[in-house]
């Protein structure tokens, strides 16, 4: 079940790059850790 939600919250975070015109996963991850590292365990 793990694993499951963790490939979906993945999925569900390169889509949502995809549709704000994020090309590069480097940059989308940086995005992300900066705005909302409250959310995550980084």
């Amino acid at each position: 079940m793990a694993d499951g939600t963790i490939r979906q919250e993945i999925i569900t975070l390169s889509i949502c790059g995809e549709l704000i015109g994020m090309d590069s996963e480097t940059a989308w991850y940086s995005f992300v850790k900066r705005n909302y590292r409250h959310l995550f365990l980084f």
